[in-house]
């Protein structure tokens, strides 16, 4: 095999002749001197040429020497670093799990609420492209005059509340304190006071800023990097597609179930109304052992509700009958 050899000492190339050993690789000048012995195991090769101590070979059909250099040994996965992968693997997991909450509520702390309200707006925009709201006027002001009963005269209050026309059985709290009842939740209820509880739950996870903490925790943790940096505007316009399907953490529905008893206490609405929203709720979802799911057990929180009924109480209805008839067809009037 001929090609031409530089020392890497001069520029000058010299033509040579190439001739592979057993474990060398012999570089001759024309006339047979020996100008370089390379060990197989050290060529690299890199492009068109081969590299060993600081020289360069180039030949006349370098697929061929490529193909003839031994291939270097693939390095055997030892048993042990298996085993240790798998042992760290649960406590890696149970950092996470323990870690990110704590760190997704400081940063809501530290979040302007100017940037909250635009993260929170543009998650709003992009559900309103896919569900409208609904604007049956007497229904908009049976929902508001619900919720402002249930709020009180407490200053942290929703910026907006409204129905809008999806069939989902549920309601959305955003970032900046806007609360979306579903319509599929809407037609399931029976009385003013589920809804009332509703209301009040949500409000909870306003006053606590939990759509925020759960937004960062849905977003990522490189959204939580630039958040508790100062950096949250940046995070806005990208934001808003996975605001939409965060989840709130057992805790945050916990404390959401406890303001909601506070609030529908305050506001002489019936608890039970509540009771019968989670029944049904249960329902709808099947039975679900409370250590798999992410939120307490539907049953268990309906016993929470019924227990804080005060017996010979007298409440007061939460809308009156024309009321609750305008707020069930809200989405149903003709516009």
């Amino acid at each position: 095999m001929h090609g031409r050899f530089c020392d890497g000492r001069v520029a000058l190339a010299h033509q040579v002749r190439v001739e592979m050993g057993e474990r060398l690789l012999t570089i001759a000048a024309e006339d047979g001197t020996p100008l370089a012995h390379w060990p197989l195991a050290e060529i690299e090769r890199d492009g068109p040429a081969f590299l060993c101590a600081g020289a360069t070979l180039t030949v006349d059909d370098p697929k061929e020497l490529s193909r003839r250099l031994p291939r270097p040994p693939r390095r055997a996965d030892k048993p042990w670093r298996l085993v240790a992968l798998l042992a760290a693997a649960p406590a890696l997991i149970v950092l996470i799990w323990l870690a990110i909450p704590p760190l997704a509520r400081l940063a809501a702390r530290h979040v302007p609420m100017e940037a909250e309200i635009a993260l929170g707006d543009s998650a709003h925009f992009q559900m309103l492209k896919a569900w409208p709201a609904c604007t049956g006027p007497e229904g908009g002001a049976a929902l508001w005059s619900l919720t402002s009963r249930v709020n009180g005269s407490d200053q942290a209050r929703p910026r907006r509340v409204m129905v809008i026309d999806s069939p989902m059985v549920n309601a959305v709290t955003l970032p900046g304190g806007t609360i979306l009842v579903l319509r599929g939740l809407v037609d399931k209820l029976d009385t003013p006071e589920q809804l009332a509880g509703v209301l009040a739950h949500e409000i909870g996870h306003v006053r606590r800023r939990d759509a925020l903490a759960a937004s960062v925790r849905a977003i990522g943790v490189g959204a939580l990097a630039a958040i508790v940096v100062g950096d949250a505007s940046g995070i806005v316009g990208t934001a808003a597609g996975s605001l939409l399907g965060f989840t709130y953490s057992r805790d945050d529905e916990t404390e959401a179930d406890a303001q909601a008893l506070t609030l529908l206490n305050r506001a002489d609405i019936d608890p039970v109304g509540m009771a019968r929203t989670f029944e049904m709720l249960e329902k709808i979802e099947g039975s679900v052992p409370e250590f798999l799911s992410s939120h307490p057990d539907s049953s268990a929180r309906a016993a929470a509700f019924l227990a804080d009924r005060q017996a010979g109480r007298a409440y007061r209805p939460a809308l009156s009958v024309a009321q609750w008839q305008a707020l069930k067809e809200i989405c149903h009037t003709e516009k």
